[in-house]
């Protein structure tokens, strides 16, 4: 109601909302003020935890023993090859790091499929890796899908270290990955069919030797290792620029680093894609000339079945068409077997030919100080080649090179204590700024038992001795002051003392820690108590608001109204005093 004054001349708005503030206005005030003053209260308290958590952190470094190590180790790759030192290390001097090989984890990928949730037939399989351990899987014909066997995987109680994951290639096509969850070697995986739930699990397949003419024709320079290759197709139809005396269906091939498969027409090694039907049957040096047949169970390499149960081939390396020929491979026999799981069902996907190796399970290598021993570790950290140093290959490549130099050096330890002194002083300014004369906190026993706490604690003892002997005593002001001369001398005298005092099963570091949490927990701390008392009073405050502006919205409406009538009232007067003096202006005549 917007009150106008006219009958009045009073201006009446004004009136009732000097009479509003007058009756509530200090209250508000004093409310306010009062929650100005708690805000800047929980500001100080956070200001203290900040102060306390940088304490904390200081302490933290010196309650590392690894820190207090009187060793320092440096790598002139530090981005590549990392390097620590531990308090237990016993080697000084300089080591040279050359990477060979990264430690990678086995991964095997299967063929795609259209439908991840479609059933692929019952039956059973296994995971092995080269370690020898083993674990087998069971299903039902109503839960084969590619996503039942990678759950199936992942709950087997007797899982070796095993992951499997669903890839999503495309919309409409599907992996089934298979991963060890450890890197090197000895957990390359390989996977088994056992048995189908249906159906023949295995094809006995049997291959014609065909005419194997003069051999196997390779460029006579040839070096590194490779394979002497059957192919379905003619070796004329498929390869350009064979050797039309060579063996009709036999070829030697290579894989290079990046996966790609190469062919030898007796010039030159030329990229090719494998095909179905092909198959490895023998591992070549091109360099040394030697042979080996590929025996035993089906298995994949790079994409093409390699192996044979059962053949009668031989392989005579630097021999041609009879007779002795440096650099050819001859080949004589007539057929070889070899078992595939039958294409139908879970015997044909789960089967180390049917899944692609898309990374090998590998050992790091390292060459140190210039020797051609190669060391290996099954993962990218070498710590226990020389006791309490760790070097770390992990963001190496292959071919990178470090010098790692392991020197005494105590500069880290005296920065540690001069670290927690400088956080303990920055404490101490800040609880006396926050203490002072119309500080937030002034007047508040918190903050002076808490220095007092932390005081105590730092200028502790323990079994190897007194916070002066390193160095630290405290002035009359209560600052902490550091002696690096003192210290460093206690340091020259052992490290092991230093190492006690602080980072000890009762060390000081490790007392002054506990300390600050007692402080500063998130749930149970002395600051997080006091600050909900502080947030619960000014919840209450809050209401207190509430209810005050409800009222003065009350009293307003009251006194509008009471003025809204007293106008109306002055206004019938005012008509009324109009209307008399009116009167007096009529004549009256007598008849």
């Amino acid at each position: 109601m917007q009150l106008s004054g006219l009958a009045s001349g009073m201006d009446t708005s004004s009136i009732v909302n000097v009479l509003v503030q007058t009756t509530f206005g200090t209250q508000k005030d004093a409310i306010y003020s009062k929650k100005q003053e708690n805000n800047a209260t929980i500001s100080a308290l956070g200001k203290l935890k900040s102060a306390l958590e940088t304490f904390k952190t200081a302490a933290e470094t010196l309650a590392d023993k690894d820190s207090l190590s009187p060793l320092k180790a440096t790598s002139t790759a530090e981005d590549k090859i990392g390097v620590t030192a531990k308090s237990s290390a016993v080697y000084r001097g300089d080591i040279s790091v050359e990477v060979v090989q990264k430690a990678t984890a086995s991964i095997l990928q299967s063929p795609a499929i259209a439908d991840k949730t479609e059933n692929i037939g019952g039956g059973s399989f296994e995971i092995a890796n080269a370690a020898g351990e083993s674990f087998s899987i069971e299903l039902s014909d109503e839960q084969s899908s590619i996503v039942d066997i990678a759950a199936a995987i992942n709950a087997a109680d007797d899982n070796i270290g095993v992951t499997a994951t669903v890839v999503k290639i495309s919309d409409d096509q599907y992996k089934l990955q298979v991963s060890a969850n450890d890197m090197g070697a000895q957990n390359a995986l390989s996977l088994r069919h056992l048995s189908n739930s249906s159906g023949e699990s295995r094809l006995e397949i049997e291959r014609s030797a065909g005419n194997l003419g003069g051999g196997l024709a390779v460029l006579d320079n040839a070096t590194g290792t490779g394979f002497m290759m059957y192919t379905e197709t003619a070796v004329l139809d498929r390869f350009v620029g064979t050797n039309r005396d060579a063996a009709t269906n036999f070829i030697a091939v290579r894989q290079q680093d990046d996966g790609q498969w190469q062919y030898n027409n007796n010039t030159d090694w030329i990229d090719f894609e494998p095909q179905e039907g092909d198959h490895l049957i023998a591992e070549l040096d091109y360099g040394a000339n030697t042979t080996r047949i590929i025996e035993g169970p089906l298995s994949n390499i790079g994409g093409i079945n390699a192996g044979s149960d059962d053949t009668d081939i031989n392989v005579r390396s630097e021999y041609w068409n009879g007779s002795r020929n440096a650099g050819e491979f001859g080949i004589s026999g007539s057929y070889f077997k070899y078992a595939m799981p039958n294409p139908e069902g879970l015997s044909g996907f789960m089967s180390g030919a049917s899944f692609q190796e898309v990374q090998s399970g590998a050992d790091a290598a390292i060459k140190i100080n210039g020797a051609n021993d190669l060391i290996t570790r099954s993962s990218n950290e070498f710590d226990d080649l020389y006791q309490g140093i760790n070097i770390d290959i992990t963001n190496a490549s292959v071919g990178d090179q470090s010098i790692i130099k392991v020197r005494n050096d105590s500069s880290d330890h005296t920065e540690a204590v001069k670290g927690l002194v400088d956080a303990y002083n920055s404490l101490n300014d800040t609880v006396k700024k926050l203490s002072a004369e119309d500080a937030a906190l002034e007047g508040e026993a918190l903050p002076r038992n808490l220095l007092s706490s932390i005081r105590s604690t730092f200028n502790g003892s323990n079994e190897h001795g007194f916070l002066y002997e390193f160095g630290v005593e405290f002035d009359r002001f209560g600052k902490a002051e550091l002696d690096t001369a003192t210290l460093e001398s206690a340091i020259e005298n052992g490290s092991a003392k230093l190492e006690g005092f602080f980072a000890g099963d009762n060390g000081i570091a490790r007392s002054i820690m506990e300390r600050v949490e007692a402080f500063t927990d998130s749930k149970s701390g002395m600051l997080k108590t006091r600050e909900d008392v502080i947030l619960g009073a000014q919840r209450r405050l809050d209401d207190d608001i509430t209810r005050i502006d409800s009222r003065m919205s009350k009293y307003e409406a009251r006194l509008q109204a009471q003025f809204s009538a007293m106008e109306q009232m002055i206004s019938k007067f005012n008509s009324m005093g109009t209307f008399l003096a009116g009167l007096s202006t009529v004549s009256y005549t007598n008849n």
